[in-house]
């Protein structure tokens, strides 16, 4: 009977080193919002946006990116709610560019422009940068970790 403890235990202890390498694999994920691109529309269609993300895989081991998910700002003014449910596999060593279309109501796009305009005249340089911020969470082999990114575009 001893027999048996002894290797359920010998089972347990090496489910938990498993499982647990597996998430602290999760947590090497690197990823940096790009930009956000256009698609050409046709017609009198709204063009479709794109958040593109660069994912970095810097372990010997593939990893997946379970979701990505947050708010995407522009110049400080809610632009839109980015989610992806979908799995993205990351081969090792590498890094892979992604894109996440965002629906964003017409109305929401039209005042970020507006305000970035407004912000623009009012302040004294003309050459003021389109600020790009991006909140939220991106969950990968059973780790969640918060991702806020701030980048600048011309």
């Amino acid at each position: 009977m001893k027999k048996y403890g002894v290797v359920i235990g010998a089972l347990v202890v090496g489910a938990f080193l498993y499982f647990r390498s597996k998430a602290k694999a999760g947590g090497n994920v690197k990823v940096y919002l790009n930009d956000l691109t256009l698609d050409q529309s046709k017609g009198f269609n709204l063009p479709n946006i794109n958040a593109r993300f660069k994912l970095v895989n810097p372990s010997s081991t593939s990893l997946t990116v379970d979701q990505i998910s947050g708010e995407i700002y522009f110049n400080d003014y809610l632009v839109s709610n980015v989610q992806n449910l979908s799995t993205i596999n990351i081969p090792a060593n590498s890094e892979i560019d992604y894109s996440i279309k965002i629906k964003t109501p017409a109305i929401t796009l039209l005042m970020s422009i507006v305000n970035f305009f407004i912000d623009r005249k009012k302040s004294k340089s003309k050459k003021l940068k389109a600020k790009l911020t991006f909140k939220g969470t991106v969950s990968s082999m059973g780790i969640t970790f918060p991702l806020e990114q701030t980048i600048y575009m011309q």
